[in-house]
């Protein structure tokens, strides 16, 4: 490995669409400095034989779970399959995104010139499921604290997926592993904003990450079950702030607004005529909105009135929130 540290590329495999595609993304890295590790899910499909194609041009460990457990929580199943992995660097990658061929070789080029890194991330863009390049979203800083993170974060002004994010292996024991909660919907960004709690997070440059808008990720699933689900890790993502933010020495009131506003933004599942209430409904169980002043109970309802006029506005002058322009339509090399 000449003296570089050793990466684990983590591969969670379940759908078989686009495995091949994912795969042939790491083999064809400008380093091969790593293990790349495909666990199988109990996959409806033969996905060692997909794995197994590539077999001598890479180091690689295929394994197959007999019971599906990411269906089921998520996070517990990324746990099961680090428990396999030993070495110092973890990057957890889906089964259908896809990495630039120098993502490795920039990686290794960093941690060199940055010792005391143990947590860094790529910058990304989005593709569809021919390759086509939907958007390319806004690179980080060169670092970012916890705070500043998740504030991107709830203000939508960051986008983030887990795929992007390289840790140390110690680093999460540190942190006594992974944040649960259901679906591990917005488990990844507890988990990160613990992470860079004690460790900047570094952006490294010069290659990307393609996360894949595939239409049957989890993040777009709009089944009742999915979002009642979704809607209840949303929840405990809120709950978990409220403990985690003063350990940081952010005070609560300048952060319950967004927090709010970040709250009604996933309410886009439940009609019109209802999400007053709901949103209503959610916001008194959550334990941010214990302990507050009536006035501030009643500003923070007031949010959806804000929100209602800034969409009609949307609506009528869609013009004045465009964020950037859409990159044309081109294609990824494979």
């Amino acid at each position: 490995m000449n003296g570089r540290q050793p990466l684990a590329i983590v591969v969670l495999a379940y759908k078989p669409d686009f495995i091949h595609q994912t795969i042939d993304s790491i083999v064809k890295q400008t380093c091969s400095d790593f293990t790349l590790y495909v666990f199988d899910d109990a996959g409806p499909s033969k996905l060692g034989e997909v794995a197994a194609l590539f077999s001598g041009k890479i180091r690689l460990v295929y394994h197959r779970f007999d019971q599906n457990l990411g269906n089921k929580d998520l996070v517990s199943q990324w746990e099961r399959c680090l428990a396999f992995v030993n070495e110092e660097w973890v990057w957890l990658f889906s089964d259908d995104d896809l990495m630039d061929k120098e993502c490795v070789e920039c990686f290794y080029q960093f941690i060199a010139q940055n010792k005391e890194a143990r947590f860094v991330r790529f910058n990304t863009r989005i593709i569809d499921g021919e390759n086509r390049i939907i958007q390319c979203n806004p690179s980080y800083p060169d670092h970012i604290s916890s705070l500043n993170y998740l504030w991107g974060r709830l203000t939508h002004s960051l986008r983030s997926n887990a795929v992007e994010f390289v840790f140390k292996n110690k680093l999460l024991a540190e942190h006594r592993g992974f944040v649960n909660f259901p679906l591990g919907w917005c488990s990844d960004d507890a988990t990160w904003a613990k992470l860079a709690s004690t460790d900047r997070l570094y952006t490294i440059t010069g290659a990307c990450v393609s996360w894949r808008a595939s239409g049957v990720n989890i993040s777009v699933m709009n089944t009742p079950a999915y979002n009642k689900m979704k809607f209840e890790a949303c929840m405990q993502f809120l709950s978990w702030l409220y403990r985690f933010l003063p350990s940081m020495g952010a005070a609560q009131y300048k952060w319950r607004r967004i927090q709010s506003k970040w709250l009604y933004s996933k309410l886009g599942h439940i009609d019109k005529m209802r999400r007053w209430s709901a949103y209503v409904g959610a916001l008194e169980r959550t334990e941010m909105y214990s302990n507050v002043t009536p006035i501030e109970r009643g500003l923070h309802k007031l949010v959806w009135v804000e929100l209602k006029i800034k969409g009609f506005i949307k609506g009528m002058m869609p013009g004045l929130f465009l964020r950037g322009k859409v990159p044309n339509q081109r294609k990824i090399t494979e």
